[in-house]
């Protein structure tokens, strides 16, 4: 089965779907991992204390971290690198890249099987840019007998009050 994972940022792989992700592994899917944005937005806050080296990184050097850091989580997993999609669209801007991310993705998720995603009920720019990424190229190719598999991270998502 061709699986198509997106992930907004490097690390969403294992903190979305990661759980059930060692499971189609196992199975030994054809699994395709579409990383949306670079990260380099996650020391932006200011308001942690950073080492030092840390510290005095540009969002270059953690976006380059980032992407290091991922491409390290696909070979722990056993994933090909073929089928790992970055697009390394700048963090926090998400939503300015919706079209252009559609259009990229057409090709990657033609013949899907399984489409995994972020909810749509999300306090993260990425994260709901990532969600109408997906959700748009589906319907541009009118992938109407794939799965979808919607996750949901608790520390990004909006509960009603």
């Amino acid at each position: 089965m061709k699986i198509i994972i997106f992930e907004p940022h490097p690390d969403d792989l294992l903190f979305g779907p990661g759980p059930i992700l060692l499971d189609w592994i196992q199975q030994d899917h054809e699994i395709h991992i579409i990383t949306i944005t670079d990260g380099r937005a996650c020391y932006r806050s200011g308001q942690d204390s950073y080492s030092d080296d840390v510290a005095t990184m540009t969002e270059d050097d953690v976006a380059q971290m980032r992407i290091n850091e991922a491409k390290k989580a696909i070979d722990f997993l056993g994933l090909s690198h073929q089928n790992h999609h970055l697009l390394k669209f700048h963090d926090a801007d998400g939503q300015k890249y919706v079209q252009d991310a559609i259009e990229k993705v057409k090709p990657i998720i033609k013949d899907v099987e399984r489409l995994v995603f972020p909810s749509d009920n999300n306090k993260h720019d990425d994260h709901q840019a990532t969600h109408n990424i997906a959700v748009g190229a589906a319907k541009g190719l009118q992938s109407t007998d794939a799965e979808y598999f919607i996750y949901f991270i608790a520390t990004y998502g909006q509960f009603k009050e």
